[in-house]
């Protein structure tokens, strides 16, 4: 399960303490290592500033290096026990290693402490939820909206907790609760929308939307779930026309440019989704799914083996744990007849991505071609098991049949 990382720094109002109110913003927009640079100075004036060493933690933390994090949230509570934001950073630290009671023991502290404190709650429902125990999960949502009404994610959970243990109308009745309570905000009838997409229910849902961009015309998180809704049922050049519009309204919405290159892709247009992709590139040049996109699309087409290797490496050089990046990898240096890389590549890709059976079915095509039998014939037979209708299970079944009589 995974939940997204919130410390509860961001909600921390010190507007006397200016120096810590810059690295928090450096930390919000994303700037991490100007961030950790600006908390260590404030440190070296103020080793006892616990929100200076919760900003560390955080970015630790965020950053793949639990155990540091753990370190600075210890040092935060030995200064003061009694920091409800330091026992939910704890919390995160402790559910990122897995140890779930403790993680629990650490966000019931911080409720017990600041008792207004929403954001332990929500990780709390989450835990709840993992836990099977959905009565708990909303009573912990419920408790969070009675004290942050506008906290959209609470709402969701809610609704989505009642949907999911069956309790549909309930869900439903949530969210319209929520949306009559605000008029104005385009924000409760956008995620009616998208349940009523979770649900098929595609009319409802272009009701909602519109009622959403009625009141925000350019939300483009609505243009685009009104394009999925759309392309949902089956008008993509409409739904084509909405994710355009959304990129028009924010060039930098790399969900639009992803959305727009796999409907093009579905619909026979490669080169049309190319194009969408390397505009999500040029959106964000840090961006690895499009770069893995581009390189994939490159490859299949038979476009430029090159050009997509180079690509696919660029992908694998921005995120080294991005599984789709190995796996695409693997597969450019299988085209090219690279069997020793291309295995090397698709052995992590399997690591990363825990026996995806696309995966799989690569690699086993990999040790074949390099006459590794035995090896073939185990990934091979995984791939089929895991997913019998993979895109080439014709000829995955005629190798694997061919394999078993040697």
């Amino acid at each position: 399960m995974a939940i997204p990382l919130d410390s509860g720094l961001n909600k921390l109002i010190l507007p006397e303490d200016k120096p810590f109110q810059n690295a928090l913003m450096l930390m919000i927009t994303g700037k991490v290592n100007e961030a950790d640079q600006a908390f260590v100075e404030i440190l070296k004036s103020n080793p006892q500033h616990i929100y200076a060493l919760l900003g560390r933690a955080e970015i630790a933390l965020k950053s793949n290096r639990p155990v540091e994090a753990e370190k600075y949230v210890r040092q935060a509570l030995s200064i003061n026990p009694k920091a409800p934001e330091a026992h939910n950073m704890m919390g995160l630290v402790l559910f990122n290693q897995k140890r779930m009671g403790d993680a629990k023991l650490e966000f019931q502290e911080a409720i017990q402490v600041n008792s207004k404190f929403s954001t332990p709650r929500m990780y709390l429902a989450s835990i709840y939820l993992a836990e099977k125990k959905p009565d708990l999960a909303i009573t912990m949502y419920k408790s969070v909206i009675e004290i942050d009404p506008s906290l959209t994610a609470a709402r969701v959970g809610l609704a989505n907790t009642y949907i999911e243990t069956g309790s549909t109308e309930q869900g439903i009745k949530v969210l319209e609760e929520w949306k009559n309570q605000n008029p104005k905000n385009p924000e409760p009838p956008n995620v009616l929308g998208e349940t009523y997409v979770m649900l098929h229910e595609y009319d409802k849902a272009l009701t909602e939307f519109d009622a959403a961009l009625k009141i925000n015309p350019r939300l483009v998180s609505a243009l685009r779930n009104k394009g999925d809704a759309y392309s949902l049922k089956g008008d993509s050049r409409k739904a084509i026309e909405l994710y355009k519009e959304a990129i028009h309204q924010d060039p930098k919405f790399l969900d639009a440019y992803l959305k727009l290159g796999t409907l093009y892709d579905r619909m026979g247009e490669p080169e049309k989704a190319i194009a969408a992709f390397r505009g999500a590139i040029s959106a964000d040049p840090t961006f690895p799914p499009a770069y893995n996109n581009v390189a994939w699309l490159l490859a299949r087409e038979g476009n430029d083996l090159d050009e997509a290797l180079r690509v696919a490496r660029k992908a694998k050089e921005l995120d080294p744990k991005f599984p789709d990046a190995y796996d695409t990898l693997g597969w450019i240096y299988y085209l090219k007849g690279n069997f020793d890389d291309s295995i090397k590549a698709l052995k992590k890709a399997k690591e990363l991505n825990h026996d995806q059976p696309e995966t799989l079915a690569r690699l086993g095509m990999a040790y074949y071609k390099k006459g590794m039998k035995k090896e073939a014939l185990q990934q091979l037979k995984k791939a089929i098991e895991l997913k019998k209708d993979l895109e080439d299970a014709p000829t995955i079944q005629r190798i694997i049949a061919e394999l078993e009589k040697e």
